[in-house]
């Protein structure tokens, strides 16, 4: 596991630019602040560190069946949407991070989604109603097989993207990684231009980039995000995009450009959250 040091404190101290990068005017400032800060005390923030992350894996499992808990029960969607608010703050409060936090409330919504057992159908689910009883439970059990980071991959997928890791199951009897599985989800999203709801027209010639991320839809295999999940998908994204080298390629900042006022009416909306913080 990473360790904090005294160098990777000034990186996290060392104020940003708007592309993500170090700002270098802070460094040596940084620097400065660092070195006047005694070995012990960034020794015990190593620890902290440390702990932290071996308490939030430790329970992670019982994060994930609690919610998985949650969802098992029948409620209407806008109860669902009440509920799933709460129970972010909920998993904060207990200490995961808010990364973690919503790996573990797409996992268990996913899993609980699995859980019940459809009515039977001779005509579709094989030759005898106890084959079908015994390829579910065998289902289930493939699922409790994988850890919270590899479930949450699978429930950012479309349905081919799951078969295809079932099927590597059935015949290797071994999971995905999350490596895999993390190319697996790039390959078929869950959101996915092919399988949107309905098409819309745009000059391809023009704006080929712009057109794939503007026609990025829920499937139509699976359930429509609320606008809360949508938010939550969008900072775990922004959150694990490398912006130093976004900063560096030319198209990638034409991209950015292409939807700069929604950018900047995002970033009024963070400076005027009371929750907004200036450290």
């Amino acid at each position: 596991m990473e360790n904090l040091s005294q160098m990777n404190l000034v990186e996290q101290l060392n104020p940003r630019r708007e592309d993500g990068g170090l700002d270098g005017r802070y460094t040596e400032l940084a620097k400065q602040i660092i070195g006047a800060i005694s070995r012990e005390t960034v020794s015990d923030l190593n620890e902290l560190f440390h702990q932290s992350n071996a308490i939030q894996t430790q329970f992670s499992r019982a994060g994930l069946r609690f919610v998985i808990g949650v969802f098992q029960v029948e409620m209407e969607d806008w109860q669902r949407k009440a509920f799933k608010k709460q129970l972010r703050y909920l998993l904060q409060e207990c200490g995961f991070k808010p990364s973690m936090t919503t790996k573990l409330i797409a996992a268990g919504e996913f899993v609980a989604g699995e859980l019940p057992l459809g009515d039977y159908n001779p005509d579709f689910d094989g030759p005898s109603e106890e084959l079908y009883k015994q390829e579910h439970d065998f289902y289930l059990r493939y699922l409790k097989g994988y850890g919270v980071g590899s479930l949450y991959l699978l429930s950012q997928m479309d349905y081919r993207g799951r078969i295809e890791a079932r099927q590597h199951y059935n015949e290797t009897n071994d999971r995905y990684n999350t490596r895999e599985l993390e190319v697996l989800k790039q390959q078929y999203p869950r959101w996915s231009a092919d399988h949107r709801a309905g098409k819309r027209q745009h000059n391809t010639d023009q704006y080929p980039l712009q057109q794939q991320l503007g026609q990025l839809e829920p499937a139509v295999d699976t359930y429509q995000l609320s606008t809360d999940e949508m938010l939550d998908q969008f900072v775990l994204l922004a959150q694990s995009i490398n912006w130093s080298a976004v900063g560096t390629h030319t198209e990638a900042r034409q991209l950015l450009a292409s939807i700069g006022p929604t950018l900047s009416f995002i970033s009024d909306l963070a400076h005027e959250s009371p929750y907004f913080q200036t450290i």
